[in-house]
Formats: structure tokens, sequence, C-alpha cells
């Protein structure tokens, strides 16, 4: 399988269903001018899939030193749910989910009176 979008060129070495993680394990070949972004892979994938990107995690991207290829491998659960409770948030991740909570405690506050 090989799917092209803007100058990349994705082709599928190895799916397979882990049931006991309930999710599908993808790796991918991927030749491109430039290093893809975890962004863009997950965009990627989530139209080839048809899966939405809160439930893809992409694992790695490894590139050869001197070529334009890249390896890929990443999961895809059946929702949001399984991935957080299945795999480990990154730094950014827990980051970015404790300012979410501070902004939402700031909202919910009432205003100070004066």
């Amino acid at each position: 399988m090989q799917l092209k979008l803007d100058k990349m060129e994705l082709k599928v070495i190895s799916e397979k269903i882990n049931p006991l993680f309930k999710r599908k394990e993808l790796i991918f070949h991927v030749k491109t001018d430039i290093s893809p972004s975890k962004k863009d892979v997950m965009k990627t994938i989530s139209e080839k899939y048809s899966a939405p990107a809160d439930t893809i995690r992409v694992l790695d991207i490894k590139g050869r030193f001197g070529t334009r290829e890249f390896t890929i491998r990443a999961n895809i659960y059946p929702s949001k749910k399984e991935r957080d409770t299945t795999e480990k948030l990154t730094n950014k991740e827990k980051i970015a989910e404790g300012e979410k909570i501070q902004e939402k405690k700031a909202e919910a506050a009432p205003a100070p009176a004066k």
C-alpha cells in the first residue's frame, strides 16, 4: 500500500492488531524531502484509516543519516480513553494537560469582589 500526500510517500510495512492492548500497531516507511512532524503523520494516518487524531499515538520517527527515508511506528486505539489508559503521557502532554486544568479552574472560579 502506498499513500502520497504533499510530497510524502507513505508505504505500510507492517499492520497488526494487538487484542491485548486493544490497538492496531503500524509501521510505515516514508520517503520525503523534509523530516515529517508527528502532527503531519497523525493527520495522514487519520485520513488513511478514518480514525480521529486523538486516538492515534505516533511512537517514533526514525531517519537514516544522509537519506530522505524515515521509519514511523504508530498505534491506533478504538477511543481516546483506551489510548490514555494504555500509553504513558510525554512531558509535553503532561504540561499541556496541567495548563488545561488550570484554565478550567480559572473559568470556574467566581470573579473577585471589589
